[in-house]
């Protein structure tokens, strides 16, 4: 039977019209973040409420002028419109792709810029972005502080969090506390660190802050990365350990933090990585193909941003890998699971999958 060849979304010179757009967009995307009615915009971008969705949430919102992408850590916002320049036009002019293509041209043509050489510019600014993180010295272990009691009596075990060098980094700014774990890529070097807030949250602002603290309008989130220019789109957090495991079992099982991948490592799940939040991108699931992963496993917190998440790294993966998702199973968050629930809910699906490790 002779196969009706897809027609294409757009013509060639179409094409040419909205890559060129888009790239040139990038390329002036401070100036597009004022037209759209930014205004406290700094060299690393933009955090505020999500504008999107018109949530009220001061730190919901992030801009980032190093990577060219938005999200939206409330509703999701950037994963129905895209995280782009492009998405977030879409998401707040309530547009269509082309209409969104259109007013980026027009806010350019207003300032009387040269499209083409912008696209140029923009493209190259892009393609830097794929350029690896920076590795950081064992030697900034050294500095951390053996003193990890804000998460006794988590789920996981103190000699776990040791084992993955975990430590308290003490500013001497109490707000400033935080229990860093350090992101290492494949081959085991530092790359970055996420860190966890040593305080609990506010009630007044929903930041991590100690009591008595003036409250901040953002900054002090309950995670947060280092350094600034940290890609985190590169990296899994993990893979140093788990990829062994992965080529082993050809499966993966992929949650959202740190303390999931701690508690997993426990029970057994040793080709367990984090995605470091809920977006699992194409970089990370080549490396994840490149590590011999077939049946990719999502186990993400058991609320809605975990569960539509699930669903978007499904519709990414495409037929890439076979797919199985223990997102919801129980209702908890990976790191917070029980021996019990490990047992009776967890590891015979592991099992019936083939995607437990034997040592």
């Amino acid at each position: 039977m002779r196969t009706m060849k897809k027609k294409p979304l757009y013509s060639d010179v179409e094409s040419d019209r909205v890559r060129k757009i888009k790239h040139a967009a990038v390329a002036v995307d401070t100036l597009i973040l004022k037209s759209l009615g930014f205004e406290n915009i700094n060299t690393n971008g933009v955090q505020q409420s999500c504008p999107v969705h018109g949530g009220d949430r001061p730190d919901a919102f992030c801009y980032n002028t190093d990577k060219n992408i938005w999200s939206c850590f409330s509703h999701r916002c950037h994963e129905q419109h895209g995280n782009d320049i492009v998405g977030l036009v879409m998401g707040m002019k309530d547009v269509s792709f082309l209409e969104a293509i259109s007013w980026l041209e027009d806010i350019i043509n207003q300032e009387k810029l040269d499209i083409v050489s912008l696209s140029a510019k923009g493209e190259h600014n892009t393609t830097n972005t794929q350029s690896p993180n920076k590795t950081i010295d064992e030697n900034k272990l050294l500095n951390l502080v053996n003193n990890l009691d804000s998460i006794k009596g988590r789920s996981f075990s103190l000699d776990t969090a040791e084992f993955f060098n975990a430590g308290l980094c003490d500013t001497g700014q109490d707000y400033d506390r935080r229990i860093m774990v350090p992101i290492r890529n494949a081959g085991g070097e530092i790359v970055g660190f996420t860190g966890r807030s040593d305080f609990s949250k506010c009630n007044s602002c929903n930041q991590y802050h100690r009591d008595g603290f003036s409250c901040p309008t953002h900054g002090y989130p309950k995670w947060k990365i280092y350094p600034r220019a940290f890609k985190k789109h590169l990296e899994l957090y993990n893979i140093d350990k788990a990829k062994e495991f992965i080529f082993k079992t050809n499966a993966a099982v992929v949650v959202e933090g740190a303390f999931d991948v701690w508690r997993l490592w426990e029970l057994g799940v040793k080709n367990c990585i984090a995605c470091l939040g809920t977006n699992l991108n194409k970089h990370q699931l080549k490396t994840l193909k490149d590590s011999g992963c077939i049946n990719l496993i999502t186990f993400f917190d058991s609320d809605i941003s975990g569960k539509s998440a699930s669903k978007s790294v499904i519709k990414k993966g495409g037929d890439e890998f076979k797919f199985k998702d223990l997102t919801g199973v129980v209702d908890c968050d990976p790191g917070d699971i029980t021996d019990n629930q490990y047992t009776e809910y967890i590891k015979p699906r592991l099992l019936e999958w083939s995607a437990l490790p034997n040592e």
